[in-house]
Protein backbone atom coordinates (compact mmCIF):
# COMPACT_ATOMS: atom_id res chain seq x y z
CA UNK A 1 0.00 0.00 0.00
CA UNK A 2 1.40 3.25 -0.85
CA UNK A 3 2.06 5.58 1.81
CA UNK A 4 0.79 9.63 0.83
CA UNK A 5 3.11 11.88 -0.53
CA UNK A 6 5.33 14.10 1.33
CA UNK A 7 2.68 16.91 0.61
CA UNK A 8 -0.50 14.59 1.83
CA UNK A 9 -1.70 13.13 -1.35
CA UNK A 10 -2.47 9.98 -0.87
CA UNK A 11 -2.12 8.79 -4.84
CA UNK A 12 -4.80 5.75 -4.12
CA UNK A 13 -7.26 7.63 -2.21
CA UNK A 14 -7.18 10.05 -5.16
CA UNK A 15 -7.60 7.43 -8.30
CA UNK A 16 -10.67 5.98 -6.11
CA UNK A 17 -12.09 9.28 -5.94
CA UNK A 18 -11.84 9.36 -9.61
CA UNK A 19 -13.17 6.28 -9.88
CA UNK A 20 -16.19 7.39 -7.63
CA UNK A 21 -16.07 11.02 -9.23
CA UNK A 22 -16.85 8.89 -12.79
CA UNK A 23 -19.74 7.25 -11.74
CA UNK A 24 -21.24 9.84 -10.14
CA UNK A 25 -20.78 12.24 -13.65
CA UNK A 26 -22.43 9.32 -15.64
CA UNK A 27 -25.72 9.39 -12.40
CA UNK A 28 -26.01 12.63 -12.77
CA UNK A 29 -25.27 12.82 -16.48
CA UNK A 30 -28.66 10.28 -16.65
CA UNK A 31 -31.12 11.20 -13.81
CA UNK A 32 -30.97 15.23 -14.37
CA UNK A 33 -30.34 15.47 -10.27
CA UNK A 34 -28.20 18.75 -8.69
CA UNK A 35 -24.82 17.47 -8.27
CA UNK A 36 -25.21 18.17 -4.61
CA UNK A 37 -27.94 15.79 -4.23
CA UNK A 38 -25.87 13.61 -6.44
CA UNK A 39 -22.57 14.02 -4.24
CA UNK A 40 -25.12 13.43 -0.69
CA UNK A 41 -26.34 10.10 -2.50
CA UNK A 42 -22.64 9.07 -3.05
CA UNK A 43 -21.71 9.65 0.53
CA UNK A 44 -24.56 7.37 1.80
CA UNK A 45 -23.68 4.74 -1.05
CA UNK A 46 -20.50 4.50 -1.76
CA UNK A 47 -17.61 3.34 0.30
CA UNK A 48 -15.94 6.39 0.72
CA UNK A 49 -13.78 6.11 3.51
CA UNK A 50 -11.20 5.16 1.06
CA UNK A 51 -11.17 7.49 -0.98
CA UNK A 52 -10.32 11.20 -0.97
CA UNK A 53 -13.79 13.02 -0.09
CA UNK A 54 -12.33 16.26 -0.89
CA UNK A 55 -10.52 15.33 -3.96
CA UNK A 56 -13.77 13.49 -5.35
CA UNK A 57 -16.43 17.19 -4.70
CA UNK A 58 -13.83 19.48 -6.20
CA UNK A 59 -14.03 16.79 -9.45
CA UNK A 60 -17.78 16.92 -8.98
CA UNK A 61 -18.08 20.77 -8.22
CA UNK A 62 -15.62 21.27 -11.20
CA UNK A 63 -17.21 19.87 -13.24
CA UNK A 64 -20.82 21.01 -12.85
CA UNK A 65 -19.75 24.81 -12.52
CA UNK A 66 -17.59 24.31 -15.32
CA UNK A 67 -19.61 21.98 -17.83
CA UNK A 68 -20.65 24.56 -21.04
CA UNK A 69 -16.45 25.14 -21.07
CA UNK A 70 -15.59 21.74 -20.54
CA UNK A 71 -17.79 20.61 -23.46
CA UNK A 72 -16.98 23.50 -25.87
CA UNK A 73 -12.99 22.69 -24.89
CA UNK A 74 -13.57 19.04 -25.73
CA UNK A 75 -15.72 19.71 -28.82
CA UNK A 76 -12.84 20.23 -31.74
CA UNK A 77 -11.35 17.37 -30.91
CA UNK A 78 -14.36 14.75 -30.85
CA UNK A 79 -15.57 13.58 -34.22
CA UNK A 80 -19.91 13.68 -33.20
CA UNK A 81 -20.99 16.21 -30.73
CA UNK A 82 -20.39 15.63 -26.88
CA UNK A 83 -24.03 14.41 -26.54
CA UNK A 84 -23.43 11.86 -28.50
CA UNK A 85 -20.21 10.46 -26.71
CA UNK A 86 -20.85 7.51 -24.67
CA UNK A 87 -22.25 8.37 -21.22
CA UNK A 88 -19.15 6.59 -19.64
CA UNK A 89 -16.77 8.28 -22.12
CA UNK A 90 -18.39 11.31 -21.96
CA UNK A 91 -17.97 11.60 -17.98
CA UNK A 92 -14.39 10.32 -18.45
CA UNK A 93 -13.23 13.49 -20.61
CA UNK A 94 -15.35 16.27 -18.85
CA UNK A 95 -13.75 14.58 -15.56
CA UNK A 96 -10.11 14.61 -17.21
CA UNK A 97 -10.85 17.85 -19.12
CA UNK A 98 -11.66 19.88 -16.01
CA UNK A 99 -8.30 18.04 -13.99
CA UNK A 100 -6.41 19.32 -17.18
CA UNK A 101 -7.96 22.74 -17.24
CA UNK A 102 -8.49 23.30 -13.68
CA UNK A 103 -6.06 21.26 -11.55
CA UNK A 104 -2.90 21.85 -12.90
CA UNK A 105 -1.19 20.67 -9.72
CA UNK A 106 -1.89 17.10 -11.55
CA UNK A 107 0.47 15.80 -13.94
CA UNK A 108 -1.69 15.74 -17.83
CA UNK A 109 0.44 12.25 -17.76
CA UNK A 110 -1.37 11.43 -14.77
CA UNK A 111 -4.97 12.78 -15.98
CA UNK A 112 -4.98 10.98 -19.18
CA UNK A 113 -3.78 7.48 -17.72
CA UNK A 114 -6.60 7.78 -14.90
CA UNK A 115 -9.23 8.44 -17.66
CA UNK A 116 -8.52 5.73 -19.92
CA UNK A 117 -7.47 3.19 -17.21
CA UNK A 118 -11.45 4.11 -15.48
CA UNK A 119 -13.16 3.74 -18.66
CA UNK A 120 -11.88 0.32 -19.40
CA UNK A 121 -12.70 -0.54 -15.86
CA UNK A 122 -16.46 0.41 -15.90
CA UNK A 123 -17.21 1.10 -19.67
CA UNK A 124 -18.39 -0.86 -22.58
CA UNK A 125 -16.08 -3.07 -24.57
CA UNK A 126 -17.32 -0.77 -27.72
CA UNK A 127 -18.18 2.37 -25.87
CA UNK A 128 -20.91 4.27 -28.15
CA UNK A 129 -21.51 1.18 -29.68
CA UNK A 130 -22.20 -1.28 -26.64
CA UNK A 131 -24.27 -0.40 -23.14
CA UNK A 132 -22.40 0.76 -20.14
CA UNK A 133 -22.67 0.17 -16.83
CA UNK A 134 -20.44 2.22 -14.51
CA UNK A 135 -21.81 0.68 -11.49
CA UNK A 136 -20.55 -2.62 -12.24
CA UNK A 137 -16.64 -2.93 -12.09
CA UNK A 138 -15.06 -4.42 -15.14
CA UNK A 139 -12.78 -5.79 -12.37
CA UNK A 140 -14.69 -8.10 -10.47
CA UNK A 141 -16.11 -5.50 -8.08
CA UNK A 142 -19.42 -5.18 -7.63
CA UNK A 143 -21.14 -8.24 -8.29
CA UNK A 144 -19.92 -8.43 -11.91
CA UNK A 145 -17.58 -10.79 -13.35
CA UNK A 146 -14.43 -10.26 -15.89
CA UNK A 147 -15.10 -9.66 -19.15
CA UNK A 148 -13.27 -12.53 -21.28
CA UNK A 149 -9.24 -11.30 -20.99
CA UNK A 150 -8.98 -10.80 -25.01
CA UNK A 151 -12.34 -8.36 -25.39
CA UNK A 152 -10.83 -6.63 -22.53
CA UNK A 153 -7.65 -6.12 -24.16
CA UNK A 154 -9.32 -4.89 -27.44
CA UNK A 155 -11.43 -2.65 -25.34
CA UNK A 156 -8.51 -0.74 -23.90
CA UNK A 157 -6.71 -0.67 -26.99
CA UNK A 158 -9.60 1.05 -28.67
CA UNK A 159 -10.03 3.21 -25.59
CA UNK A 160 -6.77 4.25 -26.19
CA UNK A 161 -6.62 5.09 -29.57
CA UNK A 162 -10.21 7.29 -28.99
CA UNK A 163 -9.84 9.06 -25.63
CA UNK A 164 -5.69 9.43 -25.99
CA UNK A 165 -5.92 11.79 -28.63
CA UNK A 166 -8.84 13.90 -27.49
CA UNK A 167 -7.37 14.56 -24.19
CA UNK A 168 -3.62 14.93 -25.50
CA UNK A 169 -4.66 17.63 -27.64
CA UNK A 170 -6.26 19.21 -24.79
CA UNK A 171 -2.81 18.65 -22.79
CA UNK A 172 -1.07 20.68 -26.03
CA UNK A 173 -3.64 23.90 -25.02
CA UNK A 174 -3.08 23.44 -20.91
CA UNK A 175 0.86 23.59 -22.07
CA UNK A 176 0.39 26.44 -24.54
CA UNK A 177 2.03 29.57 -22.32
CA UNK A 178 -0.19 32.22 -23.61
CA UNK A 179 -3.20 30.28 -22.10
CA UNK A 180 -1.59 29.18 -19.01
CA UNK A 181 -3.36 31.98 -17.10
CA UNK A 182 -6.73 30.30 -18.08
CA UNK A 183 -5.82 27.09 -17.93
CA UNK A 184 -4.62 27.97 -13.95
CA UNK A 185 -8.61 29.19 -13.41
CA UNK A 186 -7.28 32.61 -13.22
Amino acid sequence: MNKPRADGVDLNARSRARRRALQAIYAWQLSGNSMAKVIDEFRHEQDMEVADLEYFEDLLRGVDAHCAELDAALAPFLDRSVAQVDPIERAALRLAAYELRHRIDVPYRVVINEAIEVTKRFGADHGHDGQCHPGRDRSGGSGGGRPNRDSGIRAGAWRRERLYPVLARLAQVRHDPTRRSVAAGG
